[in-house]
């Protein structure tokens, strides 16, 4: 992040407005290399098929990354607390 800047909405609400810096883009090949070796790591910690995981994370490319990679090894997010 760079900065923030507040922007005035025409209803006269105000909302935090970020200014972030230049994307960089991840080929398919280079995405597929980070999934396999989250993979890899989410078994070295114990995790078995069926297990459930939480991403406590801001939605980004490495949300999705690491989504993918329990998705891959059979891993479910738990979607609510009991």
């Amino acid at each position: 992040m760079i900065a923030e800047e507040d922007e005035v909405q025409p209803n006269g609400r105000t909302f935090k407005k970020y200014v972030l810096g230049e994307y960089l883009w991840k080929s398919f090949d280079e995405i597929d290399r980070l999934r396999t070796s989250f993979s890899k790591g989410l078994l070295e910690l114990g995790l078995k098929p069926k297990d459930r995981v939480c991403i406590f994370a801001e939605t980004r490319a490495e949300w999705l990354i690491v989504a993918m990679a329990a998705f891959r090894q059979n891993l479910s997010s738990k979607d609510e607390l009991r």
